[in-house]
């Protein structure tokens, strides 16, 4: 299966280099080069792994933007592997991955059906490794994965030569029960990028519910996820710890909600300093371009950062904000706005989505077009496993009703977006009765429709 395409990515044209990259590949020890976000090299024993590549086109729709700006050159294009995460678009770039080299292998951790279809639809060879085992990639290098307990997307991946072993936690919140199947493998980690920003629509999206309520939710859930960090670098014990996958902003002010939610790794370093957390001098808020290397045995390791401050990512951030509000994101996306209500009819996908939903409790999910209300409303009974289109919201069951931009309903009836990554776009309002967090609900929400 054939996955070479023409680079045309400007950062791949011939003779463009990055200075940052120049200096992790002119020195040949093991180390990791961050390239923004949750995109990582990792170098052990002379081979040189990449991790969630992206070409840094906005995800989900256009609704989050990178910065600081990502690293890259076409050295990308020439590694030993790669390995992804996940199925989310800051994690997983079909267009990336088609640009590598037929010889390249790609890694995924098993166990995932939906993102293994995405993967076949766009002709992506991959290999798969088995959750939970130790697996070789040659060369002395081995690799474990675990999987998140209950969301069934994300899964986090641990290299190791055994002189150097990099935890890639991406946006996989687990518990001591899941690390210590990584550190059963590898029982000294040297870097993790561990996860903490609280990338999420709830509650800020939710309507008819009470301000008040909203804030104080999400002002507990905010900490939560912090304190989720912190435990897994007290978990894991490595020599660096890096807060990871928040150099990611929503495509707004960068005050506005979802941005404030959002905190910076400044934030994370700060918050463990102000609660006295035993490791807080082992984390290191990097940023694109940073790097970690290995020294000699029994040397701690060596950390190379930017001269970079949280002032200096906010201006930073609104000015890449006002150049891209006036150049425009470089994403395209006029085949999906143009599409009309007859393009969007087909309900029989979503029929067989749910083919093998079985879900005990009585539960609807409605789905309209807020900017074109004529447009009706489709249902889709979970239990019943059927999709109709209704003229009304029915309360007879406890429902979600989630009111979507043009935008997302016609990128998710096109077929050509799961729900999932409508979800992460944040594009919608969401009414849900009764107000309350349900988890099958919301496996079925993320993870089949």
């Amino acid at each position: 299966m054939t996955r070479h395409q023409p680079v045309t990515h400007p950062k791949f044209e011939p003779g463009r280099r990055s200075a940052s990259l120049d200096a992790f590949f002119a020195n040949d020890r093991d180390g990791l080069f961050y390239l923004s976000h949750a995109s990582i090299l990792v170098r052990l024993n002379g081979k040189t792994l990449l991790f969630d590549p992206v070409l840094a086109k906005p995800p989900h729709l256009g609704s989050w933007l990178f910065y600081p700006e990502m690293e890259m050159d076409r050295r990308m294009l020439e590694l030993d592997a790669v390995l992804v995460s996940h199925q989310h678009q800051d994690h997983y770039d079909a267009d990336f991955l088609k640009m590598l080299p037929p010889s390249t292998p790609i890694y995924i951790l098993d166990g995932r059906p939906q993102f293994e279809a995405l993967l076949d639809a766009e002709g992506i060879a991959y290999t798969l490794l088995p959750s939970e085992t130790v697996s070789d990639l040659g060369h002395g290098i081995q690799v474990i994965g675990i999987h998140h307990e209950y969301n069934g997307i994300d899964a986090a991946l641990a290299v190791s030569n055994g002189a150097f072993t990099v935890y890639h936690g991406n946006d996989c919140f687990v518990s001591n029960a899941r690390l210590d199947v990584v550190l059963g493998a590898f029982p000294r980690i040297d870097v993790a990028c561990v996860p903490f920003a609280y990338v999420h629509w709830y509650p800020f999206l939710l309507e008819e519910v009470d301000e008040a309520w909203k804030a104080s939710e999400a002002t507990r859930l905010i900490n939560q996820y912090l304190d989720i960090g912190l435990r897994q670098i007290e978990h894991l014990a490595p020599a660096v710890a890096i807060p990871f996958g928040a150099n990611m902003f929503y495509a707004d002010d960068i005050d506005c909600e979802h941005n404030k939610a959002v905190l910076s790794p400044f934030d994370f370093k700060a918050y463990a300093e102000r609660i006295g957390h035993p490791m807080q001098d082992r984390i290191a808020a990097l940023f694109a371009g940073d790097t970690v290397y290995r020294r000699s045995a029994g040397q701690p390791l060596e950390v190379v950062q930017k001269p970079f401050d949280q002032q200096a990512l906010f201006d930073g951030f609104n000015r890449y904000l006002r150049q891209v509000t006036k150049t425009g994101v470089g994403l395209d996306l006029r085949d999906i706005k143009a599409l009309s209500r007859t393009d969007v009819d087909d309900l029989d996908f979503i029929d067989e989505r749910l083919a093998g939903v079985d879900l005990a409790q009585d539960h609807v999910v409605f789905i309209s077009n807020a900017e074109q209300r004529d447009w009706g409303i489709v249902a889709i009974d979970l239990k019943a496993r059927r999709a109709t289109r209704v003229t009304a919201i029915v309360e007879d069951a406890p429902f979600h009703h989630f009111r979507l931009t043009d935008l997302a309903y016609k990128a998710y009836f096109s077929q050509a977006f799961t729900f999932n990554e409508i979800v992460a776009s944040s594009q919608f309002k969401l009414v849900r009765r009764p107000n309350v967090y349900n988890l099958e609900v919301l496996k079925i929400i993320n993870n089949v429709l």
